[in-house]
């Protein structure tokens, strides 16, 4: 096994909240740089039939980043929930680029930044003793008794990253690029 030259710094002490807001704070960037630099047209257009346009991936990301990391951890929502953007197993909404009113890039981009600043204000008032506790009276934990806070903001966490891979696909199917966003992330 080869070490590393480098000393592992940060991971000594790290504290469960820590993790979770690099990881938030990760997923919420990769968000954002998954769309920014496409047309509006680009952010609407449908190139996989019967598949999900970027915009309402994305829409659904805000929504779900909206619920599981305000909401559940006993916020408002930041956002009026859209049924058109629920695309869960149960949803009855179809993939379709002619869906009346759709966001724009500049709309969804003050979004993200919006909601970030919301989760990311939860989380600095959160404490690690609090990650492991249920919000009181949350439909979320009565459904699944043996979660956590913690569990709600990973939930946040692998489904953004699950419906970014989706995003990426979509934007190399329409020949989308973004050339700056690599140097946004923290290891640069």
């Amino acid at each position: 096994m080869t070490e590393s030259p480098f000393p592992l710094q940060f991971a000594q002490g790290i504290t469960l909240r820590t993790a979770i807001f690099i990881g938030l704070d990760e997923s919420l960037a990769a968000l954002e740089e998954s769309f920014t630099g496409l047309t509006d047209q680009q952010f609407r257009a449908a190139p996989i039939p019967g598949r999900h346009n970027i915009v309402t991936l994305v829409e659904h990301c805000i929504q779900g980043l909206d619920l599981f990391a305000c909401e559940v951890q006993g916020m408002a929502l930041t956002f009026e929930p859209d049924p058109r953007f629920d695309i869960g197993p149960s949803s009855k909404t179809r993939p379709s680029a002619d869906m009346p009113n759709q966001p724009t890039v500049a709309q969804e981009l003050a979004r993200v930044r919006q909601l970030r600043e919301a989760i990311m204000a939860q989380l600095q008032r959160t404490s690690d003793e609090d990650l492991f506790t249920a919000t009181a009276g949350c439909w979320w934990f009565e459904e699944q008794p043996d979660k956590t806070r913690a569990d709600s903001y990973m939930r946040c966490i692998w489904h953004t990253m699950a419906h970014l891979k989706q995003i990426w696909l979509l934007r190399g199917a329409l020949g989308g690029r973004n050339d700056g966003a690599w140097p946004q992330q923290h290891w640069a």
